[in-house]
């Protein structure tokens, strides 16, 4: 592009005239600079901005070898000879990025946010009529544009009963904060995105389960079977299951079939909010199968502690399992 044209592009700008693409053009032109002879006189843009005023020497001197030349050496005849176009130079840089950016902020869709708190769950309908029910501790994501994106896209951090409203022209994609992503069309399931565990338990319908961004490695799932997915692996492995033992909080009950108690733990960690200690490390080896209700720490405490034989004591935030101490 010529100097001629970068000049009728930048005095476009300053008029508020450059489309979003002239101005990133303009952006890469004016970085790449190297005659500013070519650009416009300090005359010709406070014809433009006739409220526009001009910057001490030392200020346009800073401002331009920071941002244009600071990789290269400027002897003191130079910057004297090109302050003035120098200056505008630079600020018309600094001007853009700060309204790219802006513009690129404003162009970002906001979020529309579905969450619930320690010990309860909660239903929500997405505006397509997705229902949802959330356990504790869960949060779920969508883009105001929601309607109106090519696909319905949901983000998810926690765990979540699904029933997807169908609709072949936009398919409903879930992103798990564990890097997992579900890819369906209508059906209901159930997805856990936690720390300690990710999986999908398919209740009807049809669902493909993949690492994030990798849909090559994807699992197709029918009704009665998990995927688990493995983070550190980046993989997805399914297998039959008994659907009804993973849905049992809807039900207020947590299940757990011969569950080392370090996961029955971190568990009701994410359920209750409590950090849970242990005062013996065996005890974390212990295994427990039953069923803990979620919505009363107190219930779920007495049960496990009868069911495993040992004391279970809960101070302010904290639960602390130890093992029962007998008294002579």
């Amino acid at each position: 592009m010529s100097n001629q044209q970068v000049k009728s592009l930048y005095l476009k700008f300053m008029k508020g005239e450059c489309t979003p693409a002239e101005i990133e053009l303009l952006i890469e032109l004016l970085q790449s600079v190297d005659d500013v002879e070519g650009l416009p006189s300090l005359e010709e843009v406070e014809q433009t901005l006739p409220q526009q005023e001009s910057l001490a020497d030392a200020s346009s001197d800073r401002i331009f070898n920071a941002v244009l030349f600071q990789n290269s050496l400027v002897t003191d005849v130079e910057r004297t000879k090109k302050r003035q176009t120098n200056w505008l130079i630079a600020a018309a840089i600094i001007s853009l990025l700060i309204l790219a950016n802006f513009v690129f902020y404003l162009s970002k869709p906001s979020k529309i946010i579905y969450q619930t708190d320690f010990a309860k769950k909660e239903k929500y309908q997405l505006p397509d009529g997705t229902k949802l029910l959330l356990n504790a501790n869960t949060t779920i994501e969508i883009n105001e544009t929601f309607l109106t994106d090519k696909e319905r896209e949901v983000w998810i951090s926690g765990e979540a009963y699904f029933d997807v409203a169908q609709n072949k022209n936009k398919p409903f994609v879930v992103h798990t904060n564990t890097g997992m992503d579900v890819y369906v069309l209508g059906t209901t399931f159930n997805l856990k995105a936690r720390s300690t565990e990710t999986h999908l338990v398919l209740n009807r319908g049809s669902v493909k389960v993949f690492p994030e961004a990798q849909q090559d490695k994807a699992q197709l799932l029918v009704p009665g079977e998990i995927a688990h997915f493995h983070a550190e692996e980046a993989r997805v492995v399914k297998s039959v299951t008994d659907t009804m033992y993973f849905s049992a909080w809807q039900y207020n009950l947590q299940s757990f079939k011969n569950e080392q108690l370090r996961n029955v733990a971190a568990s009701m960690q994410d359920i209750y909010g409590y950090r849970i200690d242990f005062t013996e490390e065996t005890l974390k080896n212990m295994h427990f199968t039953g069923a803990l209700p979620t919505n009363d720490i107190n219930k779920a405490i007495k049960t496990l502690a009868a069911a495993l034989d040992c004391t279970i004591n809960k101070e302010n935030d904290k639960i602390i399992i130890s093992t029962k101490r007998l008294i002579n």
